[in-house]
């Protein structure tokens, strides 16, 4: 998975408790007869969530939503939500949002944290818009060789 500076909602951001994302993606001005916009014609933007490099500690579980809103500061609503996991899942790389940016968002983008329980230590998550998702369980093992 490739991610851009540009694109990216949260890198490492630490949480204690629900939050928003760091970062507010701006999709452009709308003209005043047109308040949504496809962001993916042709090819879907998917979206992510994950857990960063380490294990989340402390809390009880953790939910990502993505909202949308026509102001940056206010307004936003939640046009699609992650699982809720659990703390026991929330391990290093775990995912909290996967899926394609789903049609009809407004001008501002951003991911919302819903935690039950505070958490603690310099753990954090990211997010952000990319093009194709990674599957996290598809690696190769150590000593993997290829026929030539």
């Amino acid at each position: 998975m490739i991610t851009d500076a540009l694109n990216t909602f949260s890198n490492n951001q630490v949480l204690t408790g629900s939050a928003a994302s760091t970062n507010v993606i701006d999709l452009g001005p709308l003209s005043s007869s047109n308040t949504t916009r496809d962001i993916g014609k042709g090819e879907p933007v998917k979206v992510f969530a994950s857990v960063g490099a380490t294990n989340l500690a402390g809390g009880t579980s953790l939910q990502a939503t993505l909202g949308t809103s026509l102001s940056e500061g206010s307004g936003y609503t939640v046009i699609a939500s992650g699982p809720v996991v659990p703390l026991a899942q929330l391990t290093a790389g775990a995912r909290l949002l996967a899926m394609s940016v789903p049609q009809g968002v407004q001008r501002y983008l951003r991911i919302g944290y819903v935690a039950v329980g505070t958490f603690t230590g310099a753990n954090g998550v990211n997010a952000g818009l990319v093009e194709t998702l990674q599957d996290p369980q598809a690696q190769f093992g150590s000593g993997y060789t290829l026929d030539t």
